[in-house]
């Protein structure tokens, strides 16, 4: 189910950027990343259970940032129809996510 509702997201994201973004080349992409823990110890009988946690990345080529679902939605309900990266990025640094830069260093 979570991993339904992060796709969703991640897709709803994808439609609200803008073509314009993308015609400046500086497109916006979310995609769905998941990554697997599994605990070192368990109860003598128990099975080592595996926990899956689902997170959007949203990246334009330059700059990478991991947001949780919770964050994921609500920098969806602040994107207007179209926006362009940099709009894309001022919502994610309001909710005090770190971005990375992902260009390569020299």
């Amino acid at each position: 189910m979570l991993r339904d509702d992060a796709h969703k997201i991640a897709e709803a994201i994808n439609e609200r950027v803008g073509s314009d973004a993308a015609d400046a080349g500086k497109a916006v992409t979310a995609t769905v990343a998941a990554s697997e823990t599994r605990p070192s110890t368990v109860p003598i009988g128990a099975g080592r259970p595996t926990f899956v946690q689902f997170q959007i990345q949203i990246s334009d080529g330059t700059r990478l940032a991991n947001l949780d679902l919770g964050q994921a939605e609500l920098l969806l309900d602040k994107l207007e129809p179209g926006c362009v990266a940099d709009h894309v990025f001022d919502a994610i640094r309001g909710q005090d996510v770190p971005i990375a830069d992902t260009r390569p260093r020299r």
